[in-house]
């Protein structure tokens, strides 16, 4: 989630709960490595404000570096890891968070119950999480709030209706109810996850990119305060909020660019099902039947009431030049079929 941190924490304990990491199970020269990369997740939080974020991701990698001096990888080469972890280093973080906590402990004191039931009811009910990974993914590791549902790509179309997706819901109660109240009489942001789309990797194919247009322009009668698409994606939470998930030890899919792209010829089409060429072709094929018709019965009446040879004449010449135009129509284009669900 794009303010994750912000979700419901009502005091500092809260912040120390939510920065535990697990790191059993992982090469310690591997969690090494992430610490540069978690040092800088921080001094993003602190340059924007976002204390929080900040105190959480710093304690993070305070007990990542107390749990690699336990290995016996550390023990046995303490040159490797000396570069991200000095004792200065750690001293440095020990005060900033020592700083951190103590400003956060006062703004919490500060803060009114009545304030914080507000904040908590804005920030933790008034939210929908959208993971549009494929189900069996999904299910294997996934958000733990409440409020997270899962509309797999495979039924992402562009143009489709926005009520459509509800067909994804009809074996869970749950999640259908989630989706039926996304208006923003419900839900003031819905976020919008995939496996690992970012601002760089975002195009107007994405399928987070075209749900995300058929929410803001198909989803007739609902409307949305703010639709967002979580930067990272679950592969950014699963590593920033590893406890935070039903299972933070999925390996995440390698992904090939190229085989993975979504290849649709018009991403912008236009809301609701489009008529297939093979059903146009019907429609022209019944509509020339139908005035054929017309025409034949208006010469039988003729017919019938002038008994000339001419008449008759025009009658059967008639009959002759519909068969040949219907003829040379099916040999030039083909008879149309109608459309079928595999295409």
């Amino acid at each position: 989630m794009p303010n994750g941190a912000n979700l419901g924490y009502i005091c500092v304990n809260d912040l120390v709960k939510h920065a535990r990491v697990n790191c059993a199970g992982k090469k310690p020269r591997s969690v090494y490595q992430r610490l540069p990369t978690m040092r800088q997740k921080f001094e993003m939080a602190k340059k924007n404000g976002n204390d929080k974020t900040a105190y959480i991701l710093l304690k993070r990698w305070l007990d990542t570096v107390k749990w690699l001096k336990k290995t016996q990888d550390y023990k046995d080469r303490k040159s490797i890891y000396s570069t991200n972890m000095t004792v200065d280093q750690i001293n440095e973080v020990k005060n900033i968070l020592a700083d951190l906590r103590q400003k956060l402990e006062i703004r919490y004191e500060h803060s009114s119950k009545k304030h914080n039931d507000a904040v908590e009811k804005m920030e933790v009910d008034r939210y929908l999480i959208i993971d549009v990974r494929q189900k069996a993914h999904y299910d294997g590791s996934k958000i733990t709030f409440d409020k997270c549902i899962n509309i797999p790509q495979s039924e992402i179309k562009p143009g489709e209706l926005g009520y459509k997706f509800a067909n994804c819901f009809h074996k869970d109660k749950q999640s259908f109810d989630l989706f039926k109240h996304r208006s923003a009489q419900h839900v003031d942001i819905i976020i919008l996850v995939d496996w690992n789309t970012t601002q760089e990797t975002l195009t107007t194919s994405t399928y987070l990119n075209i749900l995300k247009d058929i929410f803001e322009k198909c989803d007739a009668g609902t409307k949305h305060k703010k639709i967002k698409i979580f930067n990272g994606s679950y592969q950014e939470w699963l590593m920033t909020y590893p406890t935070f998930t039903t299972n933070s030890n999925m390996a995440v899919p390698e992904f090939n660019d190229v085989a993975n792209a979504q290849q649709f010829e018009n991403p912008d089409a236009p809301c609701g099902p489009t008529r297939h060429p093979d059903a146009e072709n019907c429609f022209i094929f019944a509509y020339w039947l139908l005035l054929y018709l017309c025409v034949l019965y208006l010469c039988l009446l003729a017919l019938l009431h002038l008994r000339t040879f001419l008449s008759y004449f025009c009658y059967y010449l008639l009959i002759i030049i519909c068969i040949v135009i219907l003829f040379r129509g099916a040999l030039t284009r083909g008879l149309p079929t109608l459309p079928s669900a595999g295409r």
